[in-house]
């Protein structure tokens, strides 16, 4: 049985194509492009989130778009016809960036830079709880800077960069950080023998398995004859 399932799971990657160069590149540029309108649009127009929700509006429509270009180069017959696994490459890059200017990162990153000097008041007493235990470097301590970025920058006032850059810097190497160790754990749990087969195995031996010690369901049989053959039914 593991020989057969082997050989089955060779053969079907055998027949996959290789992701290509034109797919990272064309990735990429949809990448940059959902984490350069995400914050406008979640944050500044207020409009429906296009990602990090249950359904990524803004992945999804860009893939649309690069479908129905793959379909149109296809009737044309253009060498330049995108394949089935670019695009299925460019739909999982998107997917998984697509997080990191939305819920995954900048959604609550931005605001907890800002957020505790511009809740704390006389009632809660912030400052004086645990404002001493709040480096500089990892969060924003300049009141305007502060109250411009949660409600409104006046009119000819450039943005205060200079306060945003070295906490956005800081968190930022913490974040990439967290994203390494997750790529090093999913690459070490991969690498393990047997996984590369492991979902194949799932599908022909475990799945079955589970079934016959689920409780039996009363079965209930019945024929009807189409073109004249009676056919019984479980």
């Amino acid at each position: 049985m593991e020989n057969r399932s082997t050989s089955k799971f060779t053969t079907l990657t055998s027949k996959l194509r290789p992701i290509t160069l034109r797919s990272v590149v064309i990735g990429l540029v949809c990448v940059i492009f959902i984490c350069l309108i995400t914050p406008y649009n979640d944050y500044y127009i207020r409009g429906t989130f296009a990602a990090g929700n249950h359904f990524p509006i803004g992945s999804f429509f860009l893939f649309t778009a690069l479908t129905l270009i793959a379909i149109g180069l296809r009737l044309l017959k253009s060498r330049w016809e995108l394949t089935g696994t670019e695009l299925i490459t460019i739909w999982c890059m998107m997917l998984v960036a697509s997080g990191i200017p939305s819920s995954g990162f900048i959604r609550y990153h931005l605001f907890m830079l800002a957020s505790p000097l511009y809740y704390a008041n006389p009632e809660n007493d912030w400052k004086a709880l645990f404002f001493h235990h709040l480096p500089d470097a990892i969060v924003i301590k300049d009141p305007l800077a502060v109250k411009y970025f949660y409600e409104e920058l006046p009119p000819g006032e450039s943005v205060p960069w200079g306060v945003w850059i070295k906490p956005a810097c800081i968190w930022s190497i913490y974040v990439l950080l967290t994203y390494t160790i997750c790529r090093f754990k999913c690459i070490y749990f991969w690498n393990q023998p047997g996984v590369s087969r492991g979902f194949l195995w799932l599908m022909k031996v475990a799945t079955p398995r589970v079934n016959q010690l689920s409780p039996s369901k009363p079965k209930t049989r019945w024929a009807f004859s189409q073109k004249g053959r009676s056919t019984s039914v479980i």
